[in-house]
């Protein structure tokens, strides 16, 4: 989320309000949605979903503290630069339990989560096409740095895999170590780590376009799969010591020798280069949402 390399853009007929009346047989059979718990000072906190078709669960879905702009996103498989207003809705988080018919393809699946949050949340969007500033993803003057993918192991050893009811295993960094084929990003005291083993290169910039929130368009030409190993400095901040307040302090400027940007990042441990470039996109509108879902 690319049909050319200068703009992100189809053409199509005015899109209604996504407010129609939820088909019974895309709903899930049982799902529950409560608040998540308070996050407890200076600890981590999971955000995702895990389950479904496709995974070694397909019959259960549950989800970790999710905002609702986390959930309208997976449903309609959107980037943050697609949602202008998600702000409006990020404050609140929540935990999700649902069950899923046997056979559920992922295709229902996708419907079932878009009518849960019509049902719950009271959902209503539309679509509307925005310009905006993007960048192409392309190969830097001195070439890849990464190293191309082997094929996968039938049985990877799982180095990173915590002791049952143990903190998970930290490199020399702090950084979780992450289980063999695992993918996955932290972000700790300002410096994030990306981990990707055999990504494409238009999965790389499916990522980046994540983290810099906006179009990224995969002009590279190269194919095959690679894995990407990636660590900057966050937006430039560092967390404040925690004497500086009751929550840790505010966030202050990193020091010019604390770390590279992503923009440098990517071209120097990565080989790759973003270049400015005007896209057109299919900006999501939010008509009404609750805040509260409706009770189970």
């Amino acid at each position: 989320m690319k049909p050319c390399a200068i703009c992100v853009c189809m053409i199509l007929l005015a899109r209604p309000a996504y407010s129609e009346p939820a088909d019974a047989s895309s709903s899930f059979e049982v799902a529950s949605i409560k608040p998540a718990p308070p996050r407890e000072p200076n600890m981590g906190m999971r955000v995702g979903c895990d389950g479904g078709p496709g995974t070694k669960d397909p019959s259960r879905w549950t989800c970790q503290n999710m905002t609702v702009s986390n959930l309208i996103s997976m449903a309609y498989a959107l980037k943050r630069y697609q949602m202008s207003d998600q702000e409006a809705f990020q404050a609140d988080r929540f935990n999700i339990t649902a069950k899923l018919p046997e056979g559920t393809t992922r295709e229902q699946f996708r419907q079932m989560q878009q009518n849960l949050l019509k049902e719950r949340f009271k959902l209503a969007l539309h679509f509307e096409k925005k310009e905006t500033s993007g960048y192409e993803l392309v190969v830097a003057k001195n070439g890849l740095k990464m190293k191309e993918s082997e094929p996968p192991k039938d049985n990877p050893e799982d180095g990173g895999r915590p002791i049952p009811g143990g903190p998970p295993a930290r490199d020399k960094d702090g950084f979780p170590v992450l289980p063999a084929g695992r993918s996955g990003m932290a972000i700790m005291n300002g410096r994030a780590r990306w981990i990707a083993p055999n990504f494409s290169m238009e999965q790389i910039a499916s990522m980046l376009a994540n983290q810099l929130n906006r179009p990224v368009v995969d002009a590279t030409g190269v194919q095959g799969k690679y894995d990407v190993s990636l660590t900057w400095v966050t937006e430039g901040m560092l967390r404040a010591p925690a004497i500086a307040g009751p929550e840790g302090g505010a966030p202050v400027a990193a020091e010019p020798d604390s770390g590279p940007t992503l923009m440098s990042a990517i071209q120097n441990q990565l080989g790759l280069k973003l270049q400015p470039k005007k896209a057109t996109i299919d900006a999501v509108v939010i008509d009404h949402v609750e805040k509260t879902p409706t009770e189970n």
